[in-house]
Formats: C-alpha cells, structure tokens, sequence
C-alpha cells in the first residue's frame, strides 16, 4: 500500500509539474516526507532510492507490487538526511526549507510576518490560475467553490482532508 502511495504521489506531481508546463516535468522540486516504517527493506523507501520496484520485492511476506513501477522523475531521489552526514532528531522530516519559501530571513519579522520568495509566489499564481475558472465583477480570476474542490481532488484524492496521500 506504502508503495502505491509513493508511486502514485510522485507520478501526479510529474503530471502537474508537464500540466504546469514546467522547464523539465521529471526534474520537479520535490519532496517526500512520511514515516515509511523501515529502512533498506521497505518498498517505498526502495522505489524512490532505486527508482524502480518490481513484483520480486516481497515485504511481509507479500509482493508490493504485482508489475514493474519505474519513478517518472529524471532520477531516483536522494535522502536529503544522508547528505547531512549527521544524526538527524527524532522529529525532523526534511532539512530546513522555510530559507527557499521566504524572502529574507535575515529579518526579524521572518517568521512572524513572512514576505513569500519570488519564486514561491509565482508557483502559486501558477497553481492558481491554472484553477481559477470563475470571473468575479471586476473580471478578475478567482477560484470558486468548484474550483477548490477540483484542485483538492487532484491533491489529496478526495474532498477533505486527505487520507494518508
């Protein structure tokens, strides 16, 4: 289940990233976070280090995976913990990344009041106009309620909080 997961997950962020008509939909700016219950002989943690699993991968005594799944990244991808070269807490998922989402974390207010990276802001407006089908009065763009439950669908398969996806 942990493997369809993954693959499933990843392979939707190479279809948005080709919908989204990034400069290259297999090398998207991803990362995947989860408590995946293992080490070496966990299927999902093989399938997004090696890139592929097949129906030879046996965990708990069943087979992950009744074909060959490939990672339609560019690559396999890589355990950002590994190239720390330290012993990451017990509570850290994923290294610090508020510094690539805020603009100038030199400021005092950064995480009280964070001002949004250049980037960060123009992937949402992406996300978002790519969604936003309804014109409010002034012609602008918005998202209405149809809208939201589309895009959720897309994430989280469902309307509502997402269910280990």
């Amino acid at each position: 289940r942990r493997v369809r997961q993954i693959v499933d997950g990843v392979s939707a962020c190479t279809k948005l990233a080709k919908k989204l008509k990034e400069t290259d939909p297999t090398d998207p700016m991803l990362i995947v976070c989860g408590d995946f219950n293992g080490g070496d002989e966990c299927g999902a943690i093989r399938y997004i280090e090696d890139g592929l699993i097949g129906p030879d991968f046996v965990e708990d005594g069943e087979a992950v995976t009744s074909r060959n799944k490939k990672i339609t990244t560019c690559a396999p991808l890589v355990d950002a913990m590994i190239l720390k070269h330290r012993e990451a807490p017990p509570t850290l998922v994923v290294p610090e990344l508020i510094s690539l989402m805020v603009h100038d974390l030199t400021s005092a207010t950064a995480y009280d009041n964070p001002i949004l990276s250049k980037d960060i802001i123009e992937r949402l407006k992406r996300i978002y106009d790519n969604f936003a089908t309804y014109r409010d009065e002034g012609n602008k763009r918005v998202m209405c309620k149809t809208d939201v439950e589309q895009w959720l669908e897309i994430i989280n398969k469902k309307v509502g909080r997402g269910s280990e996806f």
